[in-house]
Order: structure tokens, then C-alpha cells, then sequence
């Protein structure tokens, strides 16, 4: 019996994984060198290309949800849009300063994500990445006591993945928020 189980060990040996070594042997001496760096820049490009369609996506949402509401924007060179609605002659905030804000944040859909609470703000140094990119922007041209309204593209707020709780993956923010005070750094 055991004459048996070896001859058939051997027979299975000689019928599978001999043929299974001559192909994967057979292949690996075929197959074209590829170019690393050839292989990189067409990634490279592609992801170019697909950053490039969501942005222009992105960007034409924004614009039509601002003629929607014909709200008078204007466009910063990062692509934040934001409208100063209400001024006043407070301090302006720079980098380093403390700040203290309330707000209210929602999708372009009008789906409200987050806000302050009734009676309470945010408080955050600027230059610190406290918050998203296009928030801290939206702050730095503001003055104490201005409000405002920010559309922050993806690219500026929680990019590609969101912040995996409340922010989905490539959301454009729609930010109204108050400037309450600017806290110098010293």
C-alpha cells in the first residue's frame, strides 16, 4: 500500500507541478524589461489628468451654486471662493494669531455637516493646521467681527477621502462664519 501512495505522490508530482514550473519559468524568461521611470510618469500623468477632471468638475458645481443663490464671490489664486457679507473695523488676523470663530458648515446640497453651538465658538491658532486649508485662508482675510462665506473645494478641505466621519470623499464645504475675535501672538 505505501508502494501505492508513493508511485501516485510521484505521478501527481510529475503531472502538476512539473508542467506548473516550466510555465511559470517559460514566462518569466519572456517577459519584456519594463522601464521604471516610463512606467512612473504614465501613473504620473493619469493621475494628473484625473485630478485635473475633478477639479473642473468641482468648479463648475461651485459656479453654478453661486449663480443659484447670486451671491458675488470672489476667487482666490488657491480656488476658495469667499464673500465678506458683513465688515467691520476689527483686527485682522495673521499667521500665529489665535482666533476665534462660530460657523456653520454644510455640503454644496445644503446638507449642514456641523456648527457651533448656540453660545459657543472655535478657537484655533492660524498657521498651525488646525483646520482645513480653505477655512484658515477664508479667516485670514476676514477682520474681527466680519462674516463671511467660504466654498472650499475638496482639494482645500478633506480632499479625496473626507475626514471619515461626517465628510464624504471630494466635498466641497460651504462655510458661513464669524470672525468673534483675533488674538495677537506675541
Amino acid at each position: 500500500m505505501d508502494r501505492f501512495y508513493s508511485r501516485f505522490f510521484g505521478i501527481c508530482v510529475s503531472l502538476f507541478l512539473v508542467p506548473a514550473m516550466v510555465v511559470l519559468t517559460a514566462c518569466r524568461e519572456h517577459r519584456a524589461p519594463v522601464s521604471p521611470s516610463r512606467s512612473f510618469s504614465m501613473m504620473d500623468d493619469s493621475l494628473i489628468h484625473y485630478n485635473q477632471q475633478i477639479v473642473a468638475t468641482e468648479t463648475r458645481e461651485i459656479e453654478d451654486f453661486i449663480q443659484r443663490y447670486r451671491w458675488e464671490m470672489r476667487t482666490t489664486p488657491t480656488g476658495l471662493r469667499y464673500q465678506i457679507y458683513s465688515k467691520s473695523e476689527g483686527p485682522a488676523p495673521t499667521k500665529g494669531s489665535t482666533v476665534t470663530i462660530k460657523y456653520k458648515l454644510k455640503k454644496l446640497d445644503g446638507t449642514l455637516l456641523t456648527m457651533t453651538k448656540e453660545g459657543e465658538t472655535m478657537a484655533f491658532e492660524t498657521g498651525r493646521h488646525a483646520v482645513v486649508n480653505g477655512l484658515e485662508e477664508g479667516i485670514l482675510l476676514m477682520h474681527s467681527g466680519d462674516r463671511a462665506r467660504l466654498i472650499v473645494p475638496s482639494h482645500l478641505a478633506f480632499g479625496l477621502l473626507g475626514d471619515f466621519e461626517k465628510v464624504p470623499m471630494r466635498t466641497v464645504l460651504v462655510y458661513d462664519v464669524e470672525l468673534v475675535s483675533v488674538k495677537k501672538s506675541r
